[in-house]
């Protein structure tokens, strides 16, 4: 839910007019070399354990934190659809809907929270 997909691309992203980030740039410090770095925290790096029917990703339109272009990366990624609500990161309106679908889905796959097993 909400994912941060790209911890490099999140830095670089929130940080574009900062002088920490002037600063990094001026020390040679790129995107490409903090993705480098962040690829072992980068699910996008590897493939999914679960089947794609297993798999969730929940985002809100409007989210400034984590941009909905992180939520795509990673539901492209695992081949799945985003269950998408209109909120934010931190104002989740309309979350509610998006996570009865998940219930929904796991419902149908028999899968309790209580026994969730990868």
């Amino acid at each position: 839910m909400i994912p941060a997909v790209s911890m490099a691309k999140l830095f670089w992203r929130h940080g574009e007019t900062s002088p920490a980030r002037r600063r990094a740039a001026k020390a040679g410090i790129t995107e490409d070399l903090l993705i480098d770095a962040f690829a072992v925290h980068t699910p996008t790096t590897r493939p999914a354990r679960l089947p794609a029917e297993r798999l969730f990703v929940i985002a809100g339109r409007g989210d400034r934190i984590t941009p909905p272009e992180q939520a795509q990366a990673l539901a492209l990624h695992w081949s799945t659809n985003i269950r998408w609500f209109d909120g934010g990161h931190l104002a989740q309106v309309g979350r509610g809907d998006a996570l009865r679908g998940v219930r929904r889905a796991l419902g149908a796959l028999d899968i309790s929270g209580r026994t969730f097993r990868s």
